[in-house]
């Protein structure tokens, strides 16, 4: 017995299927990779924005624990930023998603800590961020070494900008949902060393 070939016509629609679901494929397996991300370049700046006024106006939840005073960072300041050093923000609760990083960045204005790279965190009512000089993680506030109040958060989900004493002397970063009284995520700072090219 002798086998028939394919009409033309459905050749081509069995060709064009194929090659759509080739491309369906792609796209599917290409979102679960990210983009290079070249926030570790020397050269790389926080994203444009509108002149920012990162302000800590929600006072301490901690009267004990001081408050950095509010800046405003214009965007010719966030675009001359040199990025100076950062830390993976690491879950510390079951109650809670996060992802991203805290870079600390030197401005002719003094520093200022972006939550960035993908940025996210589970939303709530009370969620604040810390700075101390502990060079470990803690369990508890209690535990912080000089710390300081940065601010609240008010977005959840993009970079966000606080001011920061200075990356030298204070190594951890912290967020707490006092909502909750959670410790949420914790950054150990790391000087950046540019890459020898």
């Amino acid at each position: 017995m002798k086998l028939e070939k394919a009409p033309i016509k459905k050749q081509i629609t069995y060709t064009i299927l194929i090659v759509l679901g080739l491309v369906l494929l792609l796209a599917f397996l290409g979102s679960f990779f990210t983009p290079t991300d070249d926030a570790l370049s020397p050269n790389h700046t926080p994203p444009e924005v509108e002149d920012v006024v990162i302000d800590a106006s929600a006072p301490s939840p901690i009267p004990s624990i001081p408050s950095i005073p509010a800046k405003t960072f214009t965007i010719d300041v966030l675009n001359g930023s040199t990025l100076v050093a950062f830390g993976e923000l690491d879950l510390q609760s079951n109650d809670h998603e996060i992802s991203g990083r805290a870079g600390i960045y030197s401005t002719t204005e003094g520093e200022l800590v972006q939550l960035e790279r993908g940025f996210h965190v589970t939303q709530s009512p009370s969620l604040h961020i810390y700075a101390a000089q502990n060079t470990t993680p803690v369990n508890s506030l209690d535990e912080l070494t000089n710390p300081i109040h940065l601010g609240q958060l008010a977005e959840f989900d993009s970079a966000i900008h606080f001011p920061f004493p200075t990356h030298t002397t204070y190594k951890t970063i912290i967020l707490w949902d006092h909502h909750r009284d959670v410790h949420v995520a914790t950054a150990i700072i790391e000087d950046f060393v540019p890459p020898v090219k």
